[in-house]
């Protein structure tokens, strides 16, 4: 088993439990929830071949919907989020990078970092909550879920990333 391959068991595990136990448990407005396990998509290598980034966050999106009871909702969002993440990263690398570049705050920069996880997490969030809307379609709280999620778990994403990630 490659060391790539235990670490990504570890993320994984370690963000599904701080969701199931913690963050899904979080709703500010009744609305906005911090998606803390989308991380895992985003922290993912360049190197990582694409079919392994589907599948995982295929794993990851039923793993979570089995704790939210969302059919898989969350595993055909984050399938999408897997999908465009190598080429969304290959938009802030080129050619010369090392192929086991890993998306980070310290590598990428502020700016570059931000606008990664931005172009990441809001088709998420759309399609996230706009599969989660189609029942009962209320404008003001699928936009209030949109931006107000998204926005949170960016600031999330950003702190995880300055204060807790050390290589």
């Amino acid at each position: 088993m490659r060391i790539d391959t235990f670490r990504h068991f570890i993320v994984f595990a370690v963000l599904l439990l701080l969701h199931a136990l913690l963050f899904q448990h979080i709703q500010l407005f009744g609305c906005v929830t911090p998606l803390v396990y989308t991380y895992f998509v985003i922290s993912m290598h360049r190197d990582e071949p694409r079919w392994s980034i589907l599948l995982w966050c295929f794993a990851l999106g039923m793993a979570v919907d089995m704790f939210q009871n969302t059919q898989g909702l969350t595993a055909a969002s984050l399938t999408l989020m897997g999908l465009i993440q190598p080429y969304v990263l290959s938009l802030f690398t080129n050619r010369e990078t090392l192929n086991n570049f890993q998306p980070t705050l310290r590598t990428l920069g502020m700016e570059k970092y931000v606008t990664y996880v931005t172009l990441l997490l809001l088709p998420f969030s759309v399609v996230l909550f706009t599969l989660y809307e189609l029942n009962q379609f209320h404008w003001f709280s699928w936009w209030l879920s949109i931006i107000g999620s998204y926005l949170l778990t960016l600031i999330l994403v950003i702190l995880f990333e300055a204060f807790l990630v050390r290589e």
